[in-house]
């Protein structure tokens, strides 16, 4: 009735403010459940916690994925290296230790992508899985790391020997010198490996790179100097990163030929660069000259464009010491 009133007299009702929309994501049960977790489930464990219904309408609504038999997880997560990672060591059953790529990230270094899971097993607990999973069977022992209570990893030597033929080959060099810098890896722990090993990718472009870091080279620059510009019986009396101490300071030299006290240093673009480098460079070069050490330095582009000339210019230089020190 008093409403009926106040139209009748004209007035004009109150307004009510208009309605603010909001926007939810409706979250179902089992999203709930799972959205924290950084491992997958097995089907027992999730029916702790949702109806077995509700598993099957999440798998049939794809909110759910099986990564492996009895391996769950949300679709959210079913891509991630570290999920797919503890699916797979599960799956493969006792003595199963992830290795490869994931072994290493697991480490903290993880300088490539990782779209392939390896786990090592003992030989007689070979079998096949998923396109993203390759098992990897050792008639070796392999001593193991604990990466979570139920995921055992290998050691990062063995990791990288079997991880090695992942990587893109314009990608290699970086990727194991990398690791050596970090102190996660031993040449010599994985020279042995990779000889004691059968089936592995790429065994000898990884041979021969051990053996050029294991002669000193610690980058792929210094392995192109050691393979295009040291070679031969010439620069037998070549030592790789020796170390000179003058006036006090200690110095390290790319490769230094002992007999005539010459260093040849090889200069990487960007480590060089600047004016604060180039003093540095030129001090360095004015203290090692107060020794008699010679010091001859080769930019990037000339090793690998222009090898031979390099190669030329080193052997002409030893010959001109060594003949100014046999005159003396």
């Amino acid at each position: 009735m008093a409403l009926a009133l106040i139209h009748r007299s004209g007035a004009t009702p109150p307004r009510r403010p208009p309605a603010r929309f909001t926007w939810r994501v409706q979250e179902s049960k089992i999203t709930r459940v799972l959205a924290s977790d950084t491992a997958p489930r097995t089907f027992a464990e999730l029916c702790e916690e949702v109806h077995p219904r509700t598993i099957t309408r999440g798998l049939h609504s794809g909110e759910l994925t099986r990564l492996v038999p009895d391996q769950y997880c949300l679709s959210l997560h079913a891509d991630s290296w570290i999920m797919r990672s503890r699916a797979a060591v599960e799956w493969a059953g006792p003595h199963a230790a992830l290795t490869g790529l994931a072994a290493l990230a697991v480490c903290g270094y993880s300088p490539e992508p990782i779209d392939l899971i390896q786990v090592a097993v003992p030989k007689w607990r070979h079998r096949s899985g998923p396109p993203w999973i390759r098992v990897r069977s050792l008639t070796m022992p392999f001593p193991l790391t604990i990466w979570t209570p139920r995921t055992a990893s290998t050691k990062p030597d063995l990791a990288l020997v079997l991880g090695y033929g992942q990587v893109p080959q314009r990608r290699r060099a970086s990727f194991v010198h990398g690791a050596v810098r970090a102190g996660l890896v031993s040449p010599t722990t994985m020279d042995d490996l990779a000889r004691t090993l059968t089936r592995i990718p790429a065994k000898r472009d990884l041979l021969e790179r051990l053996r050029l870091i294991k002669a000193g080279a610690e980058s792929y620059l210094e392995e192109r100097g050691m393979t295009t510009v040291f070679t031969g019986s010439e620069f037998e009396a070549m030592v790789y990163q020796h170390r000179v101490r003058v006036r006090g300071e200690s110095f390290r030299v790319d490769a230094f030929h002992m007999p005539t006290l010459t260093a040849f240093e090889l200069d990487g673009d960007g480590t060089h660069d600047g004016t604060e480098y180039r003093t540095r460079d030129l001090r360095r070069d004015a203290l090692l000259s107060t020794a008699g050490i010679a010091t001859v330095r080769f930019s990037r582009r000339s090793v690998f464009e222009n090898p031979q000339w390099c190669r030329e210019v080193a052997l002409e230089t030893i010959e001109a010491r060594a003949r100014s020190q046999w005159a003396a």
